[in-house]
């Protein structure tokens, strides 16, 4: 796995209720110049965004106390947190949580398992157009 070192380092709150996959995340995201900081629940995220606003949130679907989808839709409320990307992701295998995702807010969606590789090419892809939304404002 190559190191990738970012332009500016980007800031990740990483939400989902597994242990072990925040952890696997994490570790890949600070391998490759990502900041992180760490949710187990979608209400944990909210208050840890607002402690820090991140550039980016990955957010699990199903989660315990709030879901990815509620959490999503307080954030877009919230007009200090509203502008923040997130990329949802689930292991579930539902069909339209993509577009439930979509209509809670969520700027991408990604089913679970994928590869770090996989998640970072996510994260390139929100990061790049939430830098050209940026300019075109």
């Amino acid at each position: 796995m190559e190191r990738r070192v970012l332009p500016r380092p980007q800031h990740v709150l990483i939400a989902d209720d597994s242990d072990d996959l925040r952890a696997l995340w994490k570790a890949c995201l600070t391998f490759w110049g990502f900041t992180v900081d760490e949710a187990r629940n979608g209400l944990e995220a909210i208050q840890k965004a607002h402690l820090r606003k991140p550039d980016l949130i990955i957010m699990d679907c199903w989660m315990p106390v709030l879901d990815g989808f509620s959490a999503t839709t307080q954030l877009r409320s919230d007009s200090a947190l509203a502008d923040v990307p997130v990329l949802a992701v689930s292991a579930a295998s539902m069909s339209g949580i993509d577009g439930r995702a979509q209509e809670a807010g969520c700027n991408g969606f990604v089913p679970k398992p994928l590869l770090p590789e996989q998640l970072l090419e996510q994260l390139r892809v929100l990061i790049r157009e939430t830098a050209q939304r940026g300019r075109a404002d």
